[in-house]
């Protein structure tokens, strides 16, 4: 028996159902030319979060807009092609709004590319820039 735990962070719109289905097609299509052809393939979702999404008029939304304007001098870009966050959604159902924004990482490490890569100016810029948030944010929940 091999038993694999798995997190999968969704987003709104997605069927866990459809999610886990399409796991279990996938494992038992792959299984078959192993020597595992025929065992049986079981698998179960477990939702531990549901996913969601800050709302675009959201107060952090508005809080991130002003800093990030303050900090580049013009808007922020659209986000695009994102598929979710585990911190985002776990920190979201602890009841700490979130907004996605981060520095753009450099090519990945050539001797490993699974390892991400920042430059250290641009970490120090967003540092400033979350700091920024975090105040404005306090300071609108406080009065």
């Amino acid at each position: 028996m091999v038993d694999i735990h798995l997190y999968l962070t969704t987003v709104p719109g997605d069927d866990p159902r459809q999610i886990t289905d399409a796991l279990r097609a996938t494992l038992t299509r792959r299984l078959r030319d192993t020597p595992l052809a025929g065992c049986g393939v079981t698998v179960t979702g477990h939702p531990a979060h549901p996913s969601a999404a800050t709302a675009a008029d959201a107060p952090i939304c508005r809080h991130a807009g002003k800093a990030w304007l303050a900090a580049f001098g013009r808007p922020a870009p659209p986000v695009r092609g994102w598929t979710g966050s585990t911190d985002g959604v776990v920190l979201r159902r602890r009841g700490v709004p979130t907004v996605r924004l981060g520095p753009p990482a450099l090519p990945p490490d050539p001797t490993d590319p699974r390892r991400e890569r920042y430059a250290v100016p641009e970490l120090m810029r967003f540092a400033r820039l979350y700091a920024d948030i975090a105040l404005r944010h306090q300071q609108a929940s406080t009065g």
